[in-house]
């Protein structure tokens, strides 16, 4: 099961991801998501998401996965960074899905 936490601070919306999200892991954080965004206007803030404790998506939660990051991208951030930390395989992960949705983020 996977968890979250979404904080925002000045001018940063924060997101800690972990451990191996499903289908209504995903459809919770998205509505959460959501309401944190509404009430800012994205163009000033950065998107920061912490993944370093989070699973390497399977196959079928790729999609999901993709739809979050193409949401990530329509709303225009100031930036957006991804925290893969020192795990390789979820970097590569990250950066395969970021690329084919045409999401220009960084990933550390």
């Amino acid at each position: 099961m996977g968890s979250y936490k979404i904080s925002t601070g000045k001018q940063t919306i924060d997101i800690m991801v972990e451990g191996l999200f499903n289908p209504d892991d995903a459809q919770s954080y998205l509505k959460d998501f959501n309401k944190a965004v509404s009430v800012i206007n994205p163009l000033d803030y950065e998107l920061i998401l912490d993944c370093t404790k989070l699973s390497i998506s399977p196959a079928e939660m790729q999609q999901l996965l993709k739809g979050c990051l193409e949401l990530y991208k329509s709303l225009n951030f100031k930036s957006v960074t991804l925290k893969g930390g020192t795990n390789a395989i979820l970097k590569m992960q990250m950066q395969r899905l970021c690329s084919s949705v045409g999401l220009n983020c960084i990933i550390e």
